[in-house]
């Protein structure tokens, strides 16, 4: 082989020649050895940077579970959002602190509510072994802590679609807590009063959920409304919207004296508990089906709404005894009503219907025709609803919810609507299904819903068109309002006010009224709140026992205490609580009334009524709590909070409204969680045309 020339570009070796010069020392110019090149003869030292460790596909996530302390709970993510822990879902059990660390993957991190699942083999560090079983669950994005005051939170998010912080304000307010339903009230000192009140409260929602779930076992397995078979997770998930639809009760009710001052606070818990879930929140094995079928009629996609050029309206309640008696209510909405404003909104009206001596009267808000004149706070001024007046509403969403406001201000809330075609069925048979939900719409019994004799609707069937429709309604707000048709309140004189013993002689002002004295002979008609404080104190006149006409007594115990305390309403209990050997001296009616009894401060009472008068008697304490006055408008109101758990039954909340110088007895309506059937226009007016009532035209 040739030898190579001493200085040849390397470039232009041929591939054969580079490889035979690889073993070649390199040349510089002057023939000698390059030293660099000599260099890179020796073969580098080479160190491998080891590929990085692959992401943790998991993330620990660590979970407390109390009523007390809870062991032994069965803690998961729910990753299918059916309420329950299923095999798959990352899960684990709680120690005796109630802690557990769940390994869940990241894509299921902070996306679904955390589920705890209570069963008999759990054991409560407070109250002891798990008797009857319950499910607490906490929100996605707030999973440390799960306790019965979190599962409020989640419940109504799940219910409203509404965010966390607003779910928690409403759970915080209608439940009276004085600290955030996200605290652990298990960490915090037992004897502060706050503490007490909270967990008090807590241990109350565990109670009543445990008594309501109990009373819906016999519907696990049926069919619900929406053709489903229901199940526990079904039952446990009723039950915790039944507690929610009673949360001020139960927030009220760690304030009774029959409750803050037993001797085992717990089993008064309970027995109060079991009370509310039979007798308040309405649900009951019966009428389970039709609440819980309709849960899950609401989370389908709902039907889409068919636009229509000529108006729409929902007919929500029938009652129909002949031509002369019956009453409808719809909601409508005019064509110029439909198109979405600016913010979104459209807008409908009230139509009530029926006829008042002998004339078909229309109007808009009010229980009855007479009462269509009710004033009301509508933000800006004291006003009426009368027929016509708009309220707005958001376009539904994909879920079928909206945000309204009814009625120009009188109350606000969101509703879920779900409809389905009834095109070709009777309306006998439409009307049957109405009848199965629970309770009633605008004062007309779903029991009872259209007419009295579905005979009057023969064979005919609902045309192409026809829509059955369900909704619920979560009313969030209400405005204070009243009856100026209604006499004022009045204040009686203040040396009767003032009470005292008239058995001994001693308060002679007590002593001179008598059952036949005219209450105009000893009042006045208050001018101010200020008047109506001062005369209502709590102070009763006492008197000897005395006997009615017909011989009925007293009893040892005649109190007059309606002259110096202020009605709040009245209830009518399941039990007798007329006292032993009084006959009908006393109406068995209970009286629930409050007195001024310290700067901000009211107390509560518990009365009976006496037969002939009509008198507050024997009132006894029943909590607890306080007034503010705000001015609204040209108007001042007094609003009292915290009323006992004994005015539960009511469907209002009494304020005192001082306008135009003289003081009304006002109300304030609950909110409520509604199911609602309404019929669609197309439906409505076959119902209405085959009764022979006025049709709907929006």
């Amino acid at each position: 082989m040739a030898q190579l020339p001493k200085c040849v570009c390397r470039r232009t070796l041929p591939a054969l020649a580079l490889i035979a010069a690889a073993g070649l020392a390199a040349c510089s110019n002057d023939g000698e050895p390059d030293p660099q090149s000599v260099a890179a003869q020796t073969p580098p030292t080479t160190t491998t940077t080891p590929a990085p460790a692959p992401a943790p596909s998991t993330t620990p996530v660590s979970v407390k579970v109390v009523d007390g302390a809870l062991r032994n709970a069965l803690v998961c993510i729910d990753a299918n959002d059916n309420g329950a822990c299923d095999a798959g879902e990352p899960q684990a059990r709680t120690d005796t602190g109630g802690n557990a660390t769940l390994d869940v993957p990241n894509a299921l991190v902070g996306a679904h509510a955390v589920v705890a699942m209570v069963g008999t083999d759990a054991v409560d560090a407070d109250f002891g072994p798990v008797t009857v079983p319950f499910v607490l669950t906490a929100p996605k994005d707030r999973t440390a802590l799960v306790s019965p005051l979190t599962t409020l939170v989640e419940s109504r998010m799940r219910a409203t679609g509404t965010d966390m912080a607003t779910a928690e304000a409403v759970v915080r307010e209608r439940a009276a807590l004085q600290v955030s339903p996200f605290a652990d009230y298990t960490a915090a000192a037992s004897g502060d009063a706050v503490n007490t009140s909270t967990r008090a409260i807590a241990r109350l929602v565990v109670l009543t959920t445990q008594a309501q779930t109990a009373a819906l076992t016999a519907a696990v397995g049926s069919t619900d409304l929406s053709g489903a078979t229901i199940t526990q997770a079904d039952v446990n998930r009723a039950a915790m919207s039944a507690v929610l639809g009673v949360l001020p009760v139960l927030g009220t009710a760690v304030t009774d004296p029959s409750i803050s001052g037993a001797a085992d606070r717990d089993a008064a818990l309970n027995g109060f508990a079991t009370t509310v879930a039979l007798a308040q929140t309405g649900l009951t094995a019966a009428s389970a089906p039709a609440t819980i079928g309709l849960q899950k009629l609401y989370a389908q996609a709902p039907t889409a709404l068919a636009d229509d050029t000529s108006g729409t309206a929902a007919l929500r309640a029938l009652r129909y005894t002949d031509a002369t008696s019956w009453f409808y209510r719809a909601i409508v909405q005019s064509p110029a009503d439909t198109p979405p404003d600016a913010q979104g909104r459209v807008r409908y009206y009230d139509l009530r219907r029926a006829p008042v001596s002998g004339v078909v009267q229309t109007w808009g808000l009010g229980s009855s025709y007479a009462r269509r004149g009710d004033l009301f706070w509508n933000g800006s001024a004291w006003t009426d609803c009368p027929f016509g007046t708009r309220g707005t509403t958001t376009v539904r969403d994909a879920a079928g919810r909206t945000n309204y406001v009814f009625c120009g201000g009188y109350s606000s809330g969101t509703s879920q609507l779900t409809q389905t075609s009834i095109e070709g069925r009777t309306l006998a048979s439409v009307i049957q299904q109405i009848r199965t939900l629970p309770g009633g719409d605008s004062g007309v019994s779903y029991a009872a819903w259209g007419p009295s004799d579905l005979g009057a609707l023969g064979d005919a069937v609902f045309p192409s068109g026809a829509t059955l429709g369900f909704q619920r309604n979560i009313e969030t707000a209400y405005a204070p309002a009243y009856d100026p048709t209604v006499a004022p309140v009045a204040v009686v004189n203040a040396d009767i006010a003032a009470g005292g013993d008239a058995t001994g002689g001693n308060s002679p002002a007590c002593g001179a009224i008598g059952a036949t004295t005219p209450f105009a002979s000893y009042s006045s008609t208050a001018t101010s709140l200020d008047a109506v404080i001062a005369a209502n104190r709590g102070t009763p006149c006492l008197f000897r026992p005395g006997t009615d006409p017909e011989g009925s007594s007293s009893g040892p115990r005649n109190e007059w205490w309606s002259q110096s305390t202020v009605n709040i309403g009245t209830v009518v209990p399941t039990e007798d609580i007329r006292p032993t050997g009084t006959g009908t001296f006393y109406r068995q009616t209970r009286d629930l009334r409050f007195a001024f009894t310290g700067e901000g401060q009211v107390t509560y009472y518990n009365c009976l009524i006496r037969s002939s008068g009509g008198t507050g008697r024997n009132c006894d304490v029943a909590g607890t709590g306080s007034y503010t006055i705000q001015t609204l408008g040209d108007a001042r109101v007094l609003t009292i909070t915290t009323p006992p758990a004994s005015t539960a039954p009511l469907t209002y909340e009494r304020v005192l409204i001082e306008r135009g110088g003289v003081v009304s007895s006002g109300f304030r309506v609950k909110p409520t969680t509604s199911d609602t059937a309404r019929l669609n226009l197309v439906a409505a007016n076959t119902v209405l045309g085959q009764l022979g009532l006025p049709l709907i035209a929006p």
